[in-house]
C-alpha cells in the first residue's frame, strides 16, 4: 500500500485534494477504528454474558438438587441439633466441675509457700519455747536478714529481751513489730500492743497500759485479745487508780464473744496461773452476777402476768355483760335498757369486749410462756456457771428482753385502741344526748329524734361502764412494758 494522501496531492479519481478532505478522511478513520474497537467489546461481553448463564444454569440446577436433598434430611438435621444442644449442655456442665476441681488443685498447689524468713521466725518460736534463748535470738535475727520488717521476728526478740531481763530492749521490738504490723497482720499488731500494755502495768503506768490495751482492741476487736488485755491487767495486781481500767476492760470482755478461747497471747503468762484464775473468776463472777438480775426480774415479771391473766380469764363474759346491763339500767332506767338492750346494746358491747378479749387471750398467753422459755435458758446457763454457758445466755439475754417488750408492747396496743374506740364511742353519745337533752319530749320532736336520744343514753352508759374492764388492762400493760425497759437497762445497756 502507498503512503496517506496529503495536501496537494490527487486522489484516486485523479482530483486535486485539499485540507477539508484531509481532515474529512481522517476522521473517517478514527470512526472506522473505533467501530470496530466497539465491535470487538459487545463481542467480548457477549461471550463473558454467555458463559456466565451457563455458570449460573449449572449452579441454579445444582442448587436445585441440593435443595431437594436438604429437604429430604430436614428431619434429620433437626434431630441433630437437638442431640447436640443436649451434648453442649453437658459439656458446659462438665467444664464447670472440672473448673471447680482446678480451683482447689490451684489452691492446693500455687499457695505461697513459706518464706526463709517465716521459717527461722517458726525455728526461733520453737526454740524459745524450750527455753533456749539464745538460740531463738540467733534464729530470729536471721529471719530479719532475710526480711527486716518481719514483726513476728521482731515480737519474738521482745519475749527473748523479757525472758533475759532486758525490759527496754523488749519494747524497742515491740513497737517495731507494732510498726511493722500495722495495716498487714491486725492480729500481731494487736498482740504485740497487748504485750506493751502488760509491760506498762509492771513499770507503774497505768494510763500507758490502758491506752495501749484499747489500741490492741481496735486494731483486731476480737474478744481473744480483750480478754487477753484484762488478764495481763490482772497479772500485774490492782495498783492504785487501776480498778477502774480493770472495771472498764471486764465490762468489754462480758461484752463480745469468743471467750470459750482462753487467749494466752504471752508465754510469760504461763507462769501466772494465780493471776489468770483470778482473772477467770472475776470475769466469771461478773457474768453470773448479771444474768442473776436477769433471772430476778423474770421472777418478778411471770408470776406477775401469770396471775394477771388468770385473774382477768376467769371472769365470765356473761357476767360482764349482766354487770354492764345493771350499771345502764341504773343510768337510764329499766324500761329504757329493756328496750334497748337485746337489740341494740348487747351487739355493740361485744364489739367494745373484742379488745379485751385479745389483750388476755391467746396473744397473751402466748406471751407469758415465751417469757418462761426464756427464764429456763437463762437458768440453765447460770447453773452451768462457766465462761462459756453465762456468755451464750448473756448474748441472748438482749432478744429475749426485746422480745418480751415487743410483745408486750402489742398487748398494750389491742387495750389501747379497746380503750380509746369504747371511750370515743362514750364521749360522742354523750354529746349527742347533752345537744338533743332540751328538744326531746316537746310536741315538735319525732319519733326518730326521740329513738336516736334514748339509744345514745344507752350507748354512752353502756361505754363508760365497759371502759372498767379495759382501763386496768391498759394500765397493767403499760407498767409491764416500763418495767422491762427498765430491767433492760439495768441488765443490758448500763454496762
Amino acid at each position: 500500500m502507498g503512503s496517506e494522501p496529503t495536501i496537494g496531492s490527487f486522489d484516486r479519481t485523479g482530483q486535486l485534494r485539499t485540507r477539508d478532505d484531509v481532515v474529512r478522511d481522517a476522521v473517517q478513520g478514527m470512526r472506522d477504528e473505533q467501530l470496530r474497537t466497539g465491535k470487538q467489546i459487545v463481542a467480548s461481553i457477549d461471550s463473558a454474558n454467555a458463559a456466565l448463564a451457563s455458570g449460573l444454569g449449572e449452579q441454579t440446577r445444582m442448587l436445585g438438587a441440593l435443595g431437594d436433598n436438604l429437604r429430604g434430611v430436614g428431619d434429620e438435621v433437626l434431630h441433630l441439633r437437638y442431640s447436640l444442644e443436649r451434648g453442649m449442655d453437658a459439656l458446659h456442665s462438665q467444664a464447670r466441675l472440672q473448673s471447680e476441681l482446678l480451683a482447689v488443685i490451684a489452691r492446693a498447689t500455687l499457695a505461697p509457700s513459706r518464706t526463709k524468713a517465716q521459717e527461722f521466725e517458726q525455728r526461733a518460736f520453737s526454740l524459745m519455747q524450750r527455753g533456749l534463748l539464745a538460740e531463738a535470738r540467733a534464729e530470729a535475727n536471721r529471719s530479719l536478714e532475710e526480711e527486716p520488717y518481719q514483726w513476728g521476728a521482731h515480737h519474738l526478740l521482745a519475749q527473748v529481751s523479757e525472758a533475759e531481763g532486758a525490759p527496754e530492749e523488749a519494747v524497742e521490738h515491740y513497737k517495731l513489730a507494732v510498726r511493722y504490723a500495722t495495716g498487714i497482720s491486725p492480729r500481731q499488731h494487736a498482740l504485740s500492743l497487748t504485750a506493751l500494755a502488760r509491760m506498762s502495768l509492771e513499770a507503774g503506768s497505768a494510763a500507758d497500759a490502758e491506752a495501749f490495751a484499747w489500741e490492741a482492741y481496735r486494731a483486731n476487736p476480737t474478744a481473744e485479745l480483750l480478754y487477753a488485755s484484762a488478764v495481763y491487767l490482772a497479772a500485774a495486781g490492782e495498783p492504785e487508780g487501776d480498778a477502774g481500767v480493770q472495771d472498764r476492760l471486764y465490762d468489754a470482755v462480758i461484752e463480745h464473744p469468743g471467750l470459750a478461747v482462753v487467749a494466752m497471747a504471752e508465754p510469760r503468762l504461763v507462769k501466772r496461773e494465780h493471776a489468770r484464775d483470778a482473772a477467770l473468776t472475776r470475769v466469771r463472777d461478773a457474768m453470773a452476777a448479771r444474768l442473776d438480775v436477769a433471772l430476778t426480774r423474770f421472777d418478778e415479771m411471770i408470776p406477775s402476768l401469770d396471775e394477771f391473766l388468770r385473774h382477768h380469764q376467769s371472769i365470765d363474759p356473761n357476767g360482764i355483760r349482766s354487770f354492764v346491763r345493771a350499771r345502764v339500767a341504773e343510768s337510764i332506767g329499766e324500761q329504757q335498757t329493756r328496750a334497748w338492750w337485746e337489740r341494740e346494746i348487747t351487739k355493740d358491747l361485744g364489739t367494745m369486749l373484742n379488745g379485751r378479749t385479745h389483750a388476755i387471750g391467746q396473744t397473751a398467753t402466748a406471751t407469758l410462756g415465751r417469757m418462761r422459755e426464756a427464764r429456763q435458758t437463762i437458768a440453765q446457763a447460770r447453773a452451768e456457771n462457766t465462761i462459756e454457758s453465762l456468755h451464750a445466755g448473756l448474748t441472748i439475754l438482749p432478744s429475749l428482753i426485746d422480745k418480751t417488750v415487743a410483745d408486750l408492747t402489742a398487748l398494750l396496743n389491742a387495750s389501747e385502741r379497746a380503750t380509746t374506740a369504747m371511750t370515743q364511742m362514750a364521749a360522742n353519745a354523750e354529746h349527742y344526748v347533752a345537744v338533743n337533752r332540751s328538744s326531746v319530749g316537746k310536741w315538735t320532736s319525732d319519733v326518730g329524734e326521740t329513738i336516736a336520744f334514748n339509744r345514745n343514753k344507752a350507748v354512752a352508759a353502756t361505754a363508760r361502764v365497759a371502759v372498767r374492764y379495759v382501763e386496768p388492762i391498759r394500765e397493767y400493760y403499760d407498767g409491764m412494758v416500763r418495767f422491762v425497759q427498765a430491767a433492760r437497762i439495768e441488765i443490758v445497756d448500763r454496762h
